[in-house]
């Protein structure tokens, strides 16, 4: 009979428990001050001819002039993001640190070189 009391008192306990330990987390990720993520993608490529392999692709332009890069970098700043209702997100704009990348053709994965934007505000519904 003891054991049926300590079993329905565990039982009962970890139900209890169970419940307490569940929690909604929709109101947190609703709040203003939520972040996420954001990747930008750049696909370097000559006059819509493809894209730039260095020290490998030969481009012609409409002109018969013929390139190849050995070396392609640039760099982005003052990233500007705007949502469907015209709110304006200006990416650690007065942070070069944070907000100028150096894209380098030579880090390029299959053609494509990709920039992650931390801290960016969620779209809110």
């Amino acid at each position: 009979m003891k054991i049926y009391k300590f079993l329905s008192l565990f039982f009962i306990a970890f139900t209890f428990f169970t419940f307490t330990s569940c929690r909604n987390n929709d109101e947190e990720d609703s709040s203003p001050e939520t972040k996420g993520k954001l990747q930008l993608k750049f696909e370097n490529g000559f006059n819509n001819l493809g894209n730039i392999v260095l020290n490998q692709t030969t481009q012609t332009s409409s002109n018969g002039q013929k390139h190849q890069f050995s070396t392609l970098k640039y760099v982005i700043s003052n990233i500007s993001l705007i949502d469907e209702n015209g709110n304006e997100f200006k990416y650690n704009e007065n942070n070069p640190d944070k907000g100028a990348f150096i894209i380098n053709q030579e880090k390029a994965v299959a053609g494509i070189v990709y920039v992650d934007l931390d801290e960016v505000p969620k779209k809110q519904l």
